[in-house]
């Protein structure tokens, strides 16, 4: 029983208390998640009412796009000021961080996911062309492989940083 009362206060302090870099990597996958969910949603629609225009599709792309930029920006910068102003409520301390040559390594290692991930989803949208289907097909699997790309990237950093790499 004492095992398991263990493993469930790890989980707790988990939850309660991540690390400067797990709360980067939390506001990175939020504002990734807000974005991928809002380009399928989006792109679904478009494809519910019959086959999209061309310039439907460019029109998603570029608000797509420019969202990922903004919302990587400033929804990071935001998500990190809300956790430091919890974590000075909560713990009436400065929430303090030095990058040290472990993160810088976890940070590496997430970074090559992502470049894996999107040089094959780059290689499968480029197959498309090949294999017939037409550009937008190509287009869309770049931004998806994009999307995918960098959820892969911060969920290996997350995996790595919990695991204690």
């Amino acid at each position: 029983m004492s095992e398991e009362m263990a493993q469930r206060e790890k989980l707790v302090s988990w939850i309660t208390d991540p690390t400067f870099e797990e709360k980067s990597i939390f506001a990175s996958l939020f504002t990734t998640a807000l974005i991928s969910g809002f380009y399928v949603l989006r792109l679904l629609q478009l494809y519910r009412g019959g086959s999209p225009e061309p310039a439907q599709i460019y029109r998603l792309w570029i608000i797509t796009i420019v969202l990922s930029i903004f919302m990587t920006i400033f929804g990071s910068i935001f998500m990190n000021i809300v956790f430091a102003v919890v974590y000075k409520i909560r713990t009436n301390e400065n929430d303090t961080h030095i990058r040290d040559e472990r993160d810088k390594l976890i940070h590496l290692k997430g970074s090559r996911i992502s470049y894996i991930v999107i040089s094959l989803g780059m290689l499968i949208s480029m197959l498309t062309l090949v294999l017939g289907q037409p550009p937008l097909v190509m287009f869309n699997g770049l931004i998806v492989s994009g999307l995918v790309a960098d959820l892969a990237g911060n969920l290996t950093r997350l995996v790595l940083y919990r695991r204690g790499f």
